[in-house]
C-alpha cells in the first residue's frame, strides 16, 4: 500500500508537500488546488516505468501524460533548480532491488530480504542551468539525487538441543542508499584507478556519488582488499549497481 507521497516544486506545489494515505483516501478541494497535479505525479511514475526508456530518468511525455518540458512543470515561484517526488510503500510490496558489481570480473551481492516491510524512495530531477541547454535536455530532465531505503523483519527459528526448546527471534534489516549526481566526470574517476576495460553498464555506475550507505552493504565492499566505492548507476530513477575498485591480486592471494 502507498503510505506516503511527497511532491517538491512540481507544477502548483512550491517546496515539499507531504501526503499521508490511508486504505481509503478521498481527495477534495477547490478548483486549481492541486488534486489533478497529485494524480499526475503518480501517473508520471507509471508512465516512466511502463513506457519510458531505461536510459531516461523520467518520461514527461507519453501515452498517459503529455506534460511538455521541464519549464512547464517546475514551479514558477520556486527558487530551486529541480523538482522531486517519492513515497513509501508498506506491507511487503516488492519495489526494487540493487546489487553490487566491481570494476573487475567478480561480483558480490548482499543478502536481501525477499519481502521488505517498508520501502521508501525519493528522487529529484534537474536540467543543465546553462543558457545553452538544448531542447532535448529540457524534454528529458536528468536524475539529480536519489534516496532509497527498505526495511524488513525476518523470523529466525532456533532449536536448543540441550533443553529441547524451540524459539523464534525477529531480525530487523535496514538498507539505505543515497545518491547525488557526481561533480567529477567519468574520466576523472577512471584516472585514479588505472586502465580498465570500459563498457556502458560500468560507465553508468560512475555517474552518481554515494553519499550515504548502510553498514551491511558497506561491509560487503570493505571485505575486498584496498576497496574504494566509486559510485552507483541508475535505471531511470532507481538505484542500480554499486561500482567499486579493489586490489584483485591481493584478493586472489587471500582466497
Amino acid at each position: 500500500m502507498l503510505k506516503r507521497w511527497v511532491i517538491e516544486d512540481f507544477k502548483s506545489f512550491c517546496g515539499k508537500t507531504v501526503f499521508d494515505f490511508s486504505p481509503i483516501t478521498v481527495l477534495s478541494g477547490a478548483n486549481s488546488s492541486g488534486k489533478s497535479t497529485l494524480i499526475q505525479a503518480l501517473l508520471l511514475i507509471k508512465q516512466t516505468i511502463q513506457h519510458g526508456s531505461p536510459q531516461r530518468s523520467i518520461a514527461l511525455n507519453g501515452p498517459i501524460l503529455r506534460l511538455g518540458r521541464f519549464d512547464d512543470i517546475h514551479n514558477v515561484e520556486s527558487q530551486s533548480s529541480h523538482f522531486g517526488f517519492g513515497g513509501t510503500l508498506t506491507n511487503g510490496s516488492d519495489f526494487s532491488e540493487f546489487s553490487i558489481a566491481s570494476n573487475r570480473t567478480s561480483q558480490v551481492s548482499p543478502q536481501r530480504p525477499d519481502m521488505p516491510e517498508e520501502i521508501s524512495l525519493y528522487s529529484t530531477f534537474h536540467v543543465n542551468s546553462e543558457p545553452s541547454t538544448d531542447e532535448i535536455s529540457r524534454l528529458y530532465p536528468e536524475l539529480r539525487s536519489c534516496d532509497f531505503s527498505f526495511s524488513s523483519e525476518d523470523e529466525v527459528f532456533e532449536h536448543d538441543s540441550e533443553d529441547d526448546e524451540f524459539s523464534f527471534h525477529t531480525i530487523s534489516t535496514v538498507r539505505r542508499l543515497k545518491l547525488y549526481v557526481s561533480s567529477k566526470g567519468v574520466n576523472d574517476k577512471l584516472s585514479n584507478i588505472g586502465y580498465i576495460n570500459i563498457h556502458t553498464p560500468f560507465e553508468n555506475s560512475l555517474k552518481y556519488d554515494v553519499i550515504d550507505i548502510d553498514e551491511e552493504t558497506a561491509s560487503s565492499i570493505e571485505s575486498y582488499p584496498k576497496s574504494e566505492l566509486l559510485g552507483c548507476g541508475v535505471r531511470q530513477f532507481f538505484p542500480g549497481q554499486l561500482a567499486f575498485s579493489y586490489d584483485r591480486s591481493a584478493w586472489k592471494a587471500g582466497r
